[in-house]
């Protein structure tokens, strides 16, 4: 017989037991904590078994497999494409996965645009396997999408003509070196979201994001951010939003300078850091670094738990406050015990939620992935979906089928089948090295849901 499904974890402030079963975090006195960590039962755990707590019960199988539900949903409910306009880019940005550099798996840029009939075909095969949703998002992606400005817009004008009864949303990422008032107007009159990308204040951004002949980017993009603002005022901002990629061995106070400039001040900006899936370099960061993060990130939890909500918080975190919440919110739907099957919680249904789709026609799963890679593309345009493939995406678990089962973090876990791609085969070294650091962040987040009851209890008192 297997023991209780369960974490046992203490704090500065008292001990706790996440019971997977029923995905609760519950107090308990220290007597139980090292009850339960040496295994001898006692009164108070006898009384959390009376009612319900700490189950052995785990998923008995890990795996999807009904796929003739799989292709339904393939068949009706695509909600987001993405189309590569172009595989050119104007840049040759330090970290891209695009830049010809031997150490990525991944294409280079090339010249080649998506000629009008693939990104029809493209646009047609979306509204036929879209019937059963309300909500249409198109994205267009590069290389650099501004280079193929004319396609965006007879995309768009496509859409309209051809998509009735459906609230339609547009979004594109661009560097923001080639944006221009004619390009801004039509993305404002259509309801663009767009995404620009800025990597911090200009004595950072500019040792990654440079023209091919190595200047700097930061310079001529504020010169068109505020020629936008010029024209369009604070309409502006509705639009408008910032994805900054840190290179984390940067100097962290620098990178807060970027609140200083009135322009990007008033732009959402989102903080991620660096990836590095499909290269062999790694960035560390210093201990500086990580200790000025984590300083921020617990201003961000103070004020998102609205336990100093007047504190000043870094607008670097505003996007994290909101995804915290978005977190504590989910976690907070109990479950009666895990499902007899199962998978874990990291796999999306590739295609669903974001078909990409590439000059070539061919289909993966998202934009992230590596399109040099067989086992990340999941169909194209003449043939549809390989349901097979997007199936064995979606139950990469099954690799590590006897870990996962007995996993207590598995409904925390974030492990894609990109991220386990290795030359273009699934790896189960990769995702067992993934195994560990799902555990950490796991812990990281009970972490901080119990730091809000302990400060919601010491407020209280």
């Amino acid at each position: 017989m297997m023991g209780e499904f369960i974490k046992i974890y203490k704090t500065l402030n008292g001990y706790y037991v996440f019971d997977v079963n029923t995905k609760t975090i519950i107090k308990i006195s220290r007597n139980t904590y090292l009850a339960l960590r040496n295994k001898n039962p006692n009164h108070e755990i006898k009384k959390l078994k009376s009612k319900g707590y700490l189950s052995n019960k785990r998923i008995e199988k890990i795996g999807i497999d009904n796929f003739n539900n799989l292709g339904n949903l393939l068949d009706n409910c695509l909600s987001h494409l993405i189309l590569q306009v172009t595989q050119q880019c104007n840049l040759q940005c330090g970290y891209c996965p695009y830049a010809n550099f031997d150490n990525f798996e991944n294409r280079s840029h090339s010249d080649r645009n998506m000629e009008w009939d693939t990104a029809k075909r493209s646009l047609d095969f979306f509204i036929e396997h879209s019937n059963g949703c309300d909500e249409l998002n198109i994205g267009f992606y590069g290389g650099e999408p501004l280079l193929n400005f004319e396609l965006i817009k007879r995309c768009v004008e496509y859409i309209k003509e051809n998509v009735v009864g459906k609230k339609l949303a547009y979004n594109l990422t661009t560097n923001a070196t080639l944006i221009n008032i004619e390009q801004m107007s039509y993305f404002i009159d259509n309801n663009f979201q767009i995404t620009l990308s800025i990597d911090g204040p200009e004595i950072i951004h500019d040792k990654f994001r440079r023209f091919p002949n190595g200047h700097g980017t930061f310079e001529i993009i504020i010169h068109n951010l505020h020629k936008l603002y010029n024209k369009f005022g604070d309409k502006l901002y509705k639009y408008l939003s910032i994805n900054m990629v840190v290179v984390p061995n940067c100097n962290f106070d620098d990178l807060l300078k970027v609140e200083n400039d009135m322009l990007l001040k008033n732009i959402d900006i989102s903080l991620n850091f660096v990836d590095d899936t499909y290269t062999n370099n790694r960035s560390i960061a210093s201990n500086d670094f990580i200790e000025k993060y984590n300083y921020h990130m617990f201003i961000s939890l103070l004020k998102c738990f609205k336990i100093l909500p007047s504190v000043h918080s870094s607008k670097l975190f505003k996007i994290t406050e909101a995804r915290l919440l978005d977190n504590f919110f989910e976690f907070k739907e109990k479950m009666e015990c895990v499902p007899t099957t199962g998978i874990p919680s990291g796999p999306c249904i590739p295609g669903k939620r974001r078909l990409f789709v590439n000059v070539d026609g061919d289909f993966f799963p998202c934009e992230k992935v590596s399109e040099t890679s067989n086992a990340m593309r999941i169909g194209n345009l003449s043939s549809g979906f390989e349901i097979d493939k997007v199936g064995k995406l979606i139950n990469i678990s099954q690799m590590n089928a006897d870990n996962c089962k007995n996993c207590w973090a598995f409904m925390f876990c974030e492990i894609c089948a990109r991220s386990i791609d290795n030359e273009g085969e699934l790896s189960i070294n990769k995702m067992r090295e993934l195994c560990e650091l799902q555990r950490k962040n796991a812990m990281l987040f009970l972490r901080e849901i119990t730091l809000k009851y302990e400060f919601e209890r010491l407020y209280k008192e």
